[in-house]
């Protein structure tokens, strides 16, 4: 038998090592395929990130690019109005011949724009009347345009960019139609030097960027900055970004992308139309130089990304070696179990609750004498198992640490060989993370031997404390008769002596003594009525009558009145009736209590005031008792309590009251006695039995 349960246990022990290789197997897959997903993931998204950072720099640059184009077009608005505006006045003053002597001079009195407006010029038929800025000599035969003026059909026209010949610097010729005499075709001009654009837009070549001038029909007359490389008058009809304009509908600002005319690489263009004249502003940047910020923010990326793609990968070797390691260490700690399990006295099992099955090690086979043949053992046989009387407590245990995780820790009497034994069941859990049991591993211990030796010594200690209970009752019951027999005895011997010689003193008194002997007969009378009067006080202390003829509750008031009449205690008491419930022999104990409680106040407490109170509740009597004197500290006074408080607690117990003693050496005594009324009765009935003649 023991051998076939050794082999089941093995053969479970087998299945689960061999589950955990398994485990860590696929642990170690899962490391390797998490990470790379993860790594896949994050790859995907910086991809993504890296697309979108270049989409939205070149539409950063783009708009950079508009803004440069707006404001080169704003600028050459700004010199011609200020140039053909000029000229324009002038051919509506030279209209009037009448008025006009000179037109060269009147020309020249309209000359009042900036330093970059060199001529103007009205052109009528082949005349032409030019009026030059200092330092400019525009002459008839000086415009190689001229020709090319008054072919044009167009409102307004604008000529190649010439050179001047004044200082050599770039002048662009302007001009617009104007109103004529007799039906003559006229022009009014300005020829406006651009030259000065080039300082205003040197700050391009850092931005890596051009902005140039060209004009409707495609000619692109001049790109700053002004370098050698940068042809004038180019045409660039024919280029791709110049063909997408064209095609795309007329706005403000146009945004394209084309290649260069020269060279040919891709490009960002941004072109602006000048108002009323057949002009575009544009500025352009090639998009390699548009993307460099970009590029070196992407190199970064694909770094960080390079760089966590090894720390990822560093992790996961990491973390598969550690599992390695922590499978290693637990296929030994496994074996190091099984031969632990194999030597041990308790036995081990576990359930598993998908399966319902408790699996064990031959030492539970053997602990609880289950044939080889009743094969795998379920909660159903386990629970056969169990003595109908431990039944509850050990499912209560298994419940409670299943639901509520509290420590499983109960013994219980299970059948063992066609007997009931003690064994003591532990157990721990393994809780999902929805909080489900998956398994549960405990020990089984046998602790019959233990458990009888444990009843053996718990009945004799019932035993012993009987013994002292009855002890008590009967040392109690013994001073009790010995206070009887002594107040007899003082009463009737000594009481009786005492009385005789009182008498004999009134005789003496009687009999005529001389006036000598007189006081002496006084004094002895006097001495004999004081040793009656404290004789008949030591027999009441002793036995007091009045507590059978009145009842405990009046006992207790006339005790307390001596008590203030001969000592110098302030006395409150409140004294409820409870003579119906406490009579008899519980009557005496609760006066002695409370005598012993009140002594101790007399001669320990150094108290100023003492307050009793007995108090009848609906289950019980309650008598507190407390003083404002220097009390006692309990721990350090336990060790030799005296006589009077061990009385009170052996009195306490006969009466099945509750005792409880409050003193912190500080602040006075509170002694508080609750004595159930239902088991008053019961306790009196059971002190009548050996108190009869107390």
């Amino acid at each position: 038998m023991s051998q076939g349960s050794s082999a089941k246990w093995q053969d479970h022990a087998s299945s689960r090592r061999l589950q955990s290789r398994r485990l860590g197997r696929f642990g170690r897959t899962a490391i390797v395929l998490y990470t790379t997903i993860v790594l896949l993931i994050g790859w995907s998204y910086g991809a993504w990130r890296i697309h979108s950072d270049r989409t939205v720099t070149l539409d950063a640059s783009h708009q950079q690019l508009a803004t440069l184009s707006r404001g080169l077009a704003s600028q050459i608005e700004a010199m011609v109005h200020d140039g053909v505006g000029a000229a324009q006045a002038g051919a509506n003053v030279l209209r009037d011949s009448r008025r006009v002597r000179d037109p060269q001079q009147t020309l020249g009195e309209m000359l009042t724009g900036g330093s970059y407006v060199r001529s103007l010029f009205v052109v009528t038929g082949d005349q032409m009347v030019v009026a030059n800025a200092p330092g400019e000599n525009l002459t008839r035969s000086d415009a190689t345009w001229f020709d090319e003026l008054r072919s044009s059909q167009m409102q307004s026209w604008v000529g190649p960019v010439v050179t001047t010949a004044a200082d050599g610097s770039l002048a662009l010729p302007l001009a617009v139609r104007v109103a004529g005499d007799n039906g003559v075709k006229s022009w009014a001009g300005a020829l406006i030097r651009i030259s000065d654009l080039d300082q205003i837009y040197q700050g391009l070549k850092a931005s890596r960027s051009t902005v140039a001038i060209v004009t409707l029909q495609g000619t692109a007359l001049v790109q700053l900055p002004l370098i050698a490389t940068n042809p004038m008058n180019m045409d660039v009809s024919k280029s791709e970004a110049y063909r997408r304009f064209l095609a795309l509908p007329v706005q403000p600002i146009t945004l394209v992308v084309g290649t260069h005319p020269v060279t040919g690489e891709p490009r960002q263009y941004a072109i602006s139309r000048l108002n009323g004249l057949p002009l575009v502003a544009t500025a352009g940047r090639s998009i390699e130089d548009a993307l460099q910020e970009w590029r070196t923010r992407s190199a970064f990326s694909l770094g960080f990304l390079l760089f966590g793609t090894v720390i990822a990968y560093s992790l996961a070797i990491m973390l598969q070696q550690q599992l390695n390691r922590r499978f290693t260490a637990l296929e030994r700690s496994e074996a190091r179990f099984q031969l632990a399990a194999a030597g041990a006295n308790d036995g081990i099992f576990e359930w598993e609750s998908d399966t319902g099955l408790v699996y064990c090690t031959p030492r539970v086979r053997e602990l609880l004498k289950v044939p080889e043949a009743a094969g795998s053992i379920d909660l159903n046989a386990v629970r056969r198992l169990v003595h109908a009387e431990d039944l509850l407590p050990v499912t209560t245990a298994f419940r409670r640490h299943v639901e509520d995780r509290e420590p499983m820790d109960v013994e219980a009497r299970l059948l063992a060989g066609g007997e009931y034994r003690w064994f003591r069941l532990r157990g721990q859990t393994l809780w999902n993370e929805r909080g489900e049991p998956i398994r549960l591993a405990g020990s089984i211990a046998e602790m019959h031997a233990a458990v009888l030796a444990q009843q053996a010594i718990a009945e004799a200690r019932s035993a012993e404390l009987h013994a002292k209970e009855s002890l008590a009752r009967e040392l109690l019951l013994a001073q009790e008769q010995e206070r009887k027999r002594l107040a007899g005895e003082l009463h009737d011997g000594v009481g009786q002596n005492l009385s005789l010689l009182r008498n004999r003193a009134i005789l003496l008194q009687r009999s005529g003594l001389p006036p000598a002997a007189a006081p002496h007969a006084q004094a002895l009378l006097d001495l004999s009525t004081e040793s009656i009067e404290d004789l008949r006080n030591v027999a009441q202390n002793l036995r007091p009558l009045h507590l059978e003829e009145l009842g405990v509750t009046a006992s207790l008031r006339s005790l307390l009145l001596k008590v203030e009449q001969s000592s110098d205690l302030a006395v409150q008491f409140r004294l409820e009736d409870v003579d119906d419930v406490i009579v008899g022999p519980a009557a005496a104990h609760v006066y002695r209590i409370a005598q012993e409680a009140i002594n101790n106040v007399l001669k320990h407490a150094a108290a100023g005031r003492l307050y009793v109170d007995v108090i009848r509740d609906i289950d019980c009597v309650i008598i507190d008792i407390r003083d404002d004197g220097k009390g006692f500290r309990q721990q350090a006074d336990a060790t030799r309590s005296g006589l009077g408080l061990l009385s009170i607690r052996e009195r306490c117990s006969i009466l099945a009251a509750e005792l409880k003693v409050e003193s912190d050496g500080r602040s006075g005594t509170h002694l508080r006695v609750r004595i159930p009324v239902d088991l008053t009765i019961e306790h009196q009935v059971d002190a009548l039995h050996g108190e009869e003649d107390v």
